[in-house]
């Protein structure tokens, strides 16, 4: 019986950690994708400031609205007077076709999001602040070319056993 892997299961090992390395700066660079409501999704009966807490929003990232057609909309209002008082009159923008919506967060600042129809009076309804994407580490300065060892032709070049 055989001790240890075979070759590819060795070699498995050995490409796993910069893979995975990899993974995790595409991941830095990407956007991130935010799920309205996790599991619960974009309903009444969600408590969405405690949800709002869960994440960091940042630019580029993805807000992702599932809810039942015909029951909910998605109304981003323009200020905190229109949250606070439920007011769609005015809105950024108005979904309610289908059972899904996404929006790119395209700017920083406050986000305001409502369901026009009588469920935001209990609290379907909540507030993002987007923040600029953290800063990435600077590159490293690029490397000079240096030109080959070079050594002074003094009394130690070449060296006394190849000076025959």
């Amino acid at each position: 019986m055989a001790v240890g892997g075979s070759g590819g299961e060795k070699a498995a090992v050995l490409l796993l950690p910069p893979v995975l390395f990899l993974c995790f700066l595409s991941g830095l660079a990407s956007a991130g994708l935010h799920v309205v409501g996790d599991k619960q999704q974009w309903r009444d009966g969600v408590n969405y400031s405690e949800w709002t807490t869960r994440s960091h929003f940042y630019i580029q990232d993805w807000l992702v609205f599932y809810f039942q057609k015909g029951m909910y909309d998605v109304v981003q209002v323009r200020n905190e007077l229109a949250y606070n008082q439920c007011l769609a009159g005015d809105p950024v923008l108005n979904w309610s076709r289908g059972h899904s919506f996404a929006m790119q967060l395209n700017h920083t600042g406050r986000y305001y999001f409502i369901c026009s129809r009588g469920y935001c009076y209990g609290g379907m309804k909540f507030s993002i602040l987007v923040e600029p994407l953290p800063h990435q580490p600077r590159p490293l300065p690029r490397l000079q070319r240096r030109s080959p060892l070079s050594f002074p032709r003094s009394g130690l070049w070449p060296p006394p056993w190849r000076r025959l």
